[in-house]
Formats: structure tokens, sequence, C-alpha cells
């Protein structure tokens, strides 16, 4: 069923057909069946599961993209194939539509590294940057850790949330 990654988080196999995490055995035997692997989606932890199937409550099964990748830096010297980012969900208002409604990052712990994704997001597409939710399942980070991405811009990421909140802030807008 899982896997312990670098941060102790504990990774989980999801079947989205049949909405039930799987053991580890029963992925590699999905993952061998070439009819059924594509219903086999890894989360990294379980909170990012979490966050995955309250989302698809809210907004519905195919308004929910898995890993939605994001552009930080284009073709160059330093990335000659450029440097992306995956995102962990993409919610977007019709199931064919290239322009999501929002994005969603699940974030357990706020690495360095991650910071300077963010930083690099802000300045190369502000746009994405300002469509992105950080959800965080127990506790908000000091503010003084994220606002240090620009000390300039005191903010302009999309909302930064526990799950609990962004449940109820954007569950009474939504019908489906």
């Amino acid at each position: 069923m899982s896997k312990v990654n670098k941060y102790s988080a504990r990774g989980t196999y999801w079947h989205k057909s049949e909405q039930r995490c799987l053991t580890k055995t029963e992925a590699i035997w999905y993952k061998a069946n070439k009819d059924s692997s594509q219903e086999l989606v890894y989360f990294d932890s379980l909170f990012e599961l979490k966050v995955y199937r309250t989302l698809t409550q809210m907004f519905g099964f195919y308004a929910i993209e898995i890993k939605y990748p994001v552009l930080l830096l284009p073709k160059g010297r330093c990335h000659p194939k450029g440097k992306k980012w995956t995102i962990d969900f993409a919610v977007k208002p019709e199931r064919q539509s290239k322009r999501p409604l929002m994005l969603v990052e699940a974030k357990g712990v706020p690495t360095e590294s991650f910071l300077a994704q963010l930083a690099v997001l802000e300045v190369t597409n502000p746009a994405i940057f300002k469509s992105l939710f950080l959800l965080f399942e127990r506790q908000i980070p000091s503010k003084k850790m994220i606002t240090n991405l620009r000390k300039t811009n005191h903010y302009a990421l999309g909302k930064i949330l526990l799950l609990s909140e962004f449940v109820e802030e954007y569950s009474p807008l939504i019908t489906v």
C-alpha cells in the first residue's frame, strides 16, 4: 500500500473506479494489467489523497486533473529542456478545458526547494501563481517563512489555507 519518502509521509496507491486504497501487491497487479493501470493513481502522502477526495466531492470527479505540469523556466543554457514543476491538482470548469479554474498544492512541510519553486513561479508566471492554493493539514507555516519569498510583495498567492478552511469557504459557492 505504501512506501515512505524522505519526510516520513506515507505514499499510497488509489484505485479511482473502486474508490479504495490498494496494498502494494494489488498495485503491482494493477500495473501489470494494462486495462486497469489507468485507474491506478499514486499519491505522495495520505494528506494528498485526502485533498484529492475532498476536491472530487466538491467539484466532481472529471473536474480534477492530477499532477498538472507548469513551466517554471523556458529552455535555455542552464536548463536545455526547460524546468517544469508538477502541481498536485488542477480544478477545471469543464472536462476538456485547457485553463484551470484553480491550482491546488497539498503541502505537509514547505521545504526550501519548494519555496524557491514558488519564488520562480511568482516571477515567471504570475497568473498561475495567483491561482495557486496551498493547503495544509494541521498548521499553516509561519508567515515570516512564507513572505520571505519576496520581501516587497506581501503575498500574491491565491490562498494559504488549512484543508478544513478551504472546504468551509468554497463548498457553499459550488453547485454541481
